[in-house]
């Protein structure tokens, strides 16, 4: 699955396409608004068609045709891992929505807590900490 911000003269939106080429649309407003759209109950499903019906959108399912979208970027996959304290490695605990993991984080920021910042792509990777 990829998830890309596209804009059009008409509307903008956060866009999932799957392997086939098969698309399901998000209003999001701005590129900020896409990426930090809370996509936490969708983000394990593999297809578009397995989106639209967990959001009950059967029928918003289309083909992905970039050329179509005045602009397109593809946005990166982040799962924002909360690491109770320095010694922690364990990835699993966290959030795809990074306001909520600021939120889980709070009780832990006292014993030298942070955010990792995971690219959940084929081969995740730590790409950046979070600080507080």
């Amino acid at each position: 699955m990829k998830k890309y911000y596209c804009e059009s003269n008409a509307y903008n939106q956060l866009v999932f396409v799957d392997d086939t080429n098969n698309a399901i649309g998000f209003d999001a407003s701005t590129k900020e608004e896409a990426e930090n759209m809370d996509i936490s109950g969708i983000i394990d499903l593999k297809t578009t068609e397995e989106i639209a019906h967990h959001c009950s959108r059967e029928n918003d399912v289309f083909y992905f045709d970039e050329d179509a979208w005045e602009y397109v970027e593809e946005l990166p996959i982040y799962w924002y891992a909360v690491m109770k304290d320095t010694e922690d490695n364990d990835w699993g605990y966290g959030s795809f929505n990074l306001e909520e993991a600021k939120e889980m984080i709070k009780q832990y920021i006292k014993d030298g807590g942070y955010i990792a910042v995971i690219d959940d792509g084929a081969d995740p990777v730590c790409v950046d900490e979070i600080h507080f």
